[in-house]
Formats: structure tokens, sequence, C-alpha cells
């Protein structure tokens, strides 16, 4: 395996627009053996996952998921994955009360199928009853093409306001409730356009549209045994994947979501710039950390000649643990790419502006990559911080693990991380062809 790297120094005067003009692009150009078979130019994205019971009225969330599976990422554990989740029992009153959940995901080089089955339901305080209902979704790649079934979903013993459903109904039946709105049953919906195909299957779903005797809000749905699949073909030798964030915070006994995430899709977004800002951050003590505009922003495609993709995390006038250390404008910016899904290339065009660490009055700006400074009393600072593998480039322009006692009360184990952009492709992911 060969590695290239080289570093190229450019000034930078840029607004944000201008992003493609950088200082310092740093390049790497990794080489993977005969990864793909001769010839071979389509890969497949699975997903699916799967549930027993959920609640929501407009973005107010009543009844959590439960007992949730999910496929993994893009990588080859996407292929000859199973998982199954267990809930014992549910008890929400008056929208949802079940015995058990159980449900399943399972994927093939060719497939992915997810089931949700539920016990012994009692909706709407026994509005609604069942013994047992199950809905599967599967979608499968086959010589001509890809199909989608719900076979295998069932209703046993359904009971809807004192009326007896002896078969599983077809395919979207809806029912008027009486004084809260309607339900469907074996609500299915399938998505399909140009090599890609998805089916949700929903066994019973429950709209509130009236005042009621149970006070449940107007508004809220209802839904219960949940499985959702989609397989995408993608002409490309490799798979996107990665994300910028923000700031991080994380520890044993601190955590601190990301600020302003926005990851990259398998299958990418066709060139298209997906962005999620905040107008500024502040982190209340012990960990402060406190900054203007964030923005992160990334992109990926996925063509028959080239896989592209971008992660970049822009952040303005920062200030971590009040002055330790700041900077005017952070960008941390990484590109990898493949023509060929053997040799893949990432370069990182990040920029520092105005960088200050207290103390030290030689660290005026950007530093090169793996800058490590040692903070007596805090721990350990990384600044341009860049982790690679053989698919992977991950840059952290500001990153500081607390290992000491301190006067900012930080507990040992800290990890704060500001400016955080990672692209990743994936090129060993073929399955046979079918």
């Amino acid at each position: 395996m060969a590695k290239t790297i080289c570093l190229k120094c450019r000034s930078l005067r840029a607004p944000r627009r201008t992003w493609p003009k950088l200082l310092g692009a740093l390049t790497l150009g990794i080489g993977l053996a005969a990864v793909n078979a001769a010839g071979q130019t389509q890969t497949l994205v699975l997903a699916g996952s799967a549930f027993g019971t959920y609640a929501h009225v407009g973005n107010t969330v009543i009844l959590g998921e439960t007992a949730t599976v999910s496929t993994p990422g893009c990588g080859t554990e996407q292929f000859g994955f199973s998982k199954t989740g267990t809930v014992a029992s549910v008890s929400h009153q008056p929208e949802a009360a079940t015995g058990l959940i159980n449900t399943s995901v399972a994927t093939s080089t060719n497939s992915v199928v997810t089931t949700a089955a539920v016990h012994q339901i009692s909706l709407l305080s026994g509005i609604i009853t069942a013994e047992e209902i199950k809905a599967s979704s599967t979608v499968t790649r086959v010589s001509g093409g890809l199909q989608a079934s719900a076979a295998g979903s069932s209703l046993v013993n359904l009971v809807v306001a004192g009326n007896s459903i002896a078969t599983t109904p077809a395919p979207n039946t809806t029912l008027n409730l009486a004084g809260f709105g309607r339900v469907v049953l074996n609500q299915q919906s399938t998505s399909s356009s140009t090599g890609s195909t998805s089916l949700l299957v929903i066994m019973i779903h429950v709209y509130i549209t009236e005042a009621n005797p149970q006070n449940i809000p107007v508004g809220t749905e209802l839904v219960v045994a949940v499985a959702q699949t989609n397989l995408t073909v993608l002409s490309g030798p490799a798979l996107v994947a990665g994300g910028a964030w923000g700031t991080v915070m994380s520890g044993q006994s601190i955590q601190s979501s990301s600020t302003a995430p926005s990851t990259i899709p398998c299958a990418g977004t066709n060139g298209a710039w997906y962005t999620n800002t905040v107008a500024s951050v502040n982190t209340p003590a012990p960990a402060v950390i406190n900054a203007g505009e964030v923005v992160d922003s990334v992109q990926g495609n996925v063509t028959p000649s080239l896989v592209d993709d971008d992660a970049v995390s822009t952040i303005q006038s920062v200030n971590l643990l009040n002055g330790l250390v700041t900077a005017g404008l952070l960008r941390s910016w990484v590109h990898g790419s493949t023509t060929d899904g053997n040799y893949l290339e990432f370069t990182d065009r990040s920029t520092l502006e105005d960088l200050r660490v207290a103390g030290l009055p030689e660290i005026t700006g950007m530093t090169l990559p793996n800058t490590e400074v040692n903070l007596p009393g805090v721990g350990t600072l990384w600044l341009h911080r860049v982790i690679t593998t053989e698919n992977l480039m991950d840059v952290r322009m500001i990153e500081l693990v607390v290992d000491q006692a301190n006067i900012y009360k930080l507990p040992i184990g800290t990890d704060l991380i500001v400016g955080q952009a990672a692209a990743r492709l994936y090129s060993n992911v073929k399955p046979g062809t079918p």
C-alpha cells in the first residue's frame, strides 16, 4: 500500500462562497490492491429499520420508538448483517399498551428484510385491540431490477371499535373511529425511481382528528408495527460517507451534542451541498466554548467515472476556555475522491486564521498538521489534527484532551473538538451480481 503526502501552501483571504481558494492543501493518496472485481461497476446501498410503537403530535414525541433496529453504515458490514430488538411491554395510557415486541433487520448481498411483531395490543384504552400484528418489508435485487414485498405482514384477531376483522385487510384500508378520527390498517407506501426502491409498512396508523373523551390531543399520530427498507443501485466505484461538526464535547462525566451536524448519505447528494447552521455557540461552564456563526456543509457525488465527497466546518470567532485558545476563523475541510475504487485520494484544504494560545506568543496562525502542544495544568492541545486510515481523512482544527486536574474544573478525560470534518470512501462494498 503506497501513501503519498504533499503540502502545498498558498495564501487565502476569501469569503465563504470562494472556498476552493485555499491555504495549505494536504493531499493523501492511498492505493488499495485489487479491491474490486474487473469490470464491476455497480454498488448497492442497503438500508432498513423497524420498531414496535411510536406516537407524536406535531414535533412533540409522546411515545418514543420501541425496540428499534436498523442497518449499519455504508461499508462491507452492510452485507450479511442481522440484528434483533426486544421490549417486554409498553404501557403509555391511554394511547397504547402492548405485550412483547420483537423486531429484526437482516441483509444479504442483494436484499434487506425488516420485521416488527407486536403482541397483545390495546390502543385508545381498548378501542383497538389485537392478539398479534406483524409488519414485514423486503426489497430485493433480481435480474429484472428491484422488487419490494410486504409478504409476511399480518393482523391476528384484530378488533376495531367492536368490529372483528378476521383476516389481514387489503393494503391501506381506512376505517373511521367515531369520536377520535381514523385508522389505516396495513398501510403500505412504495417509492421507486431509477435504480432505487423503498417500502414502508405500518400495520396500524391512528390519526386523532377530533376532540375525544380520552383527551388525546388533536393531531396525534400513533403507529404500531413499522418496517421499512430501501435498496439503491449506484453506478460507481465507491460509496461516500463522513460529515462536519462545529463543536463536539465528550468524556465520562460530560457530554454535549455536536453543533450544526451535517452528514453525507451513502449514495451522496448528487453534488448538491447540504448545510446546517447555528448563529453562535455558548457552552456553559465548566466546559466553555464560545463561538460565532457555525456553518457545516457536505456534498457527495457518485458517478461511473468519479466518486467524490467534501465535508466542511467553518466557525467564526472561536474562544475556548475564556481565552486559553482563540481564533478569528477556522475552516476544517476534507475532500475525498476516486476514479476506480482502487486509488483513494484525500485532500486537507483547511485554514486557520488569527490563532492565539495563551502563554505561547509564537503560535500566531496556521500551523503544520498535527501540531501538538503541552498545556501544563490542563492537557494536550492539538492544532490542525489530521487522522487518516486507508479510506478516511478526519481533520480536527482544535482539539483539547484534558488529562490533568485544572482550574477550569474540566473532568479528566474530557475531549473538546472545535471544527471537525471527515470524508470517507467505501470502495470494497460490491456484492455479487444476482
